[in-house]
């Protein structure tokens, strides 16, 4: 009768796993944008000019702040991640799955005739639950799509001096 544990755990997993996914993105994006406005306000060139170690590589302080500043940026974004109770989001996608996936979570411990039958019926109904659905597929989309327009004008903007200020 524990199936439906299983089944609640590999739909968690298949979902922090989307997560992550959208953590890299937002990651990817924001280093993209902050090493372009690096390359566009020539902060490699105040660096040199201010620098007082000359022998340190300048060249390598703006990736590795844009890198750190991405890294700040995605926490931040993400932060409330690990919080997000995937059984209430299951639950609002599949109203079929109302109350009972709680009831049968809270009640996983115990055995009689009526848990166990209801922890089968939401074991049953747990096959159709797919954690892509949990996650709008327009936000993942919407990223992918800002990622590669990010990343395209940071590389534009590295490869071409002209718009540089």
């Amino acid at each position: 009768m524990e199936d439906f544990l299983e089944k609640l755990l590999k739909i968690q997993s298949e979902f922090f796993k989307r997560m992550r996914l959208l953590f890299i993105l937002d990651l990817l994006s924001i280093f993209s944008i902050s090493y372009a406005l690096f390359i566009i306000l020539q902060a490699e060139y105040f660096l040199r000019k201010t620098s007082l170690y000359p022998r340190f590589p300048v060249a390598l302080i703006p990736p590795v702040l844009a890198f750190i500043i991405a890294i700040i940026g995605a926490f931040l974004l993400h932060r409330k991640d690990r919080k997000k109770n995937v059984t209430l989001l299951t639950e609002n996608k599949y109203p079929e799955l109302k109350e009972k996936l709680r009831t049968a979570y809270d009640n996983r411990d115990e055995t009689n005739v009526i848990v166990d039958s209801l922890k089968s019926l939401v074991s049953e109904l747990l096959i159709g639950v797919s954690a892509s659905k949990l996650l709008s597929g327009r936000v993942v989309a919407t990223k992918i799509i800002l990622v590669i327009i990010f990343i395209s004008l940071a590389a534009l903007v590295s490869f071409n001096p002209d718009y540089r200020v």
